[in-house]
């Protein structure tokens, strides 16, 4: 992918070298979404996802876009944003680091995306389409518990934050 910026460019083009060194397979060891899915599962999933290298700034998708695909944070960092009340404004809602996943409402519903994810520096992703993981949780009712199980878990984790983000924000308001 190209760059702007020498400084992006050098990075970018350093995670790309690191890319070339690695089996794609190799890519989903610490995908919290896919952990505990048996190996002859995780063959299609990986047959079928794509590694992206992203450069800081790049846009990865967008609020209000059809969601295709869940996103593992294999390096790098990843800020969420979601449009203001101003506009043309966005709000961080998260930065998510190496090992975690992004996308994978979509799993759930084919809703449209609710969040923008933006590389906030050089970032290594694998890419897994939606289909796919529907596909291999529909052939293999197994590693379908453990996937839908992972994404209760994550998504859990991520209603607790915000509610403890929602209470501080409340007790300062209050106090």
């Amino acid at each position: 992918m190209t760059s702007y910026s020498d400084g992006m460019e050098s990075g970018t083009a350093a995670l790309e070298r690191l890319l070339d060194t690695q089996d794609k397979g190799l890519l989903v060891i610490g995908c919290p979404l896919l952990r505990g899915v048996a190996r002859d599962a995780l063959e299609e999933v990986v047959r079928d996802s794509t590694a992206v290298v992203a450069y800081r700034g790049q846009t990865l998708m967008e609020e209000g876009e059809l969601a295709t695909d869940v996103f593992h944070v294999v390096k790098g960092r990843i800020e969420l944003r979601v449009e203001s009340i101003s506009p043309n404004m966005e709000v961080e809602i998260a930065k998510l680091g190496e090992g975690e996943v992004f996308g994978e409402t979509i799993l759930l519903d084919e809703q449209r995306r609710h969040v923008t994810a933006v590389a906030s520096e050089p970032s290594i992703l694998l890419q897994i389409p939606a289909v796919t993981l529907r596909g291999t949780c529909r052939k293999n009712p197994q590693a379908g518990a453990v996937i839908y199980r992972n994404a209760a878990e994550i998504l859990a984790a991520r209603l607790r934050r915000a509610n403890q983000r929602m209470v501080t924000y409340l007790r300062r308001l209050h106090y």
